[in-house]
């Protein structure tokens, strides 16, 4: 058999008594405890900031919405105004001047919704065309001039508000 010990664990003697351990183990319980309540400082300290940012929030939102709403009272009383001075240049004849008068102030604003409305006008025309042709193609060239002319009007904006009425009279 073999004479060589069975046992190959090693002992090793303590560099640190309990008590040593013990005092380590309490100063880190310490540590830790220290920044658990620092921590509780600072999530305090951030839930205030927090309900400040909310409450600022809040805030800023209805002075948001109250002079949102005040923008819109405004647009609207502006809208009034422009309507009862055309109403009036109209009742009093007035209307060049008040084509003028509107042109030159909305060039001066800076604001689009705050500008006056320009009167709307309808004007008539009356075009002439001289065509000479042979008499069998009346009906041809009546129908290609009212296509031609309604083709131009809907290049114009608004071209909805055109009513086109084509007709040919033979010299």
């Amino acid at each position: 058999m073999d004479d060589t010990p069975n046992d190959t664990s090693i002992v090793i003697p303590p560099i640190f008594s309990d008590e040593q351990l013990l005092g380590f183990k309490q100063a880190r319980i310490d540590d830790l405890e220290q920044m658990v309540s620092d921590k509780d400082e600072q999530l305090n300290r951030t839930r205030e900031v927090l309900h400040q940012l909310n409450i600022t929030h809040e805030e800023v939102l209805g002075r948001l919405t109250a002079t949102e709403s005040a923008r819109q009272r405004l647009a609207e009383d502006c809208a009034t105004i422009a309507a009862e001075l055309l109403s009036e240049a109209e009742r009093r004849e007035w209307c060049d001047e008040y084509d003028s008068f509107v042109h030159s102030l909305n060039t001066q604003l800076s604001q689009r919704w705050f500008k006056a409305c320009p009167r709307e006008s309808t004007h008539t025309f009356t075009v002439t065309v001289g065509v000479t042709a042979p008499s069998e193609s009346y009906e041809d060239i009546c129908e290609q001039l009212k296509e031609y002319l309604e083709g131009a009007a809907e290049g114009v904006s608004n071209s909805d508000a055109f009513d086109i009425s084509v007709s040919v009279v033979p010299r």
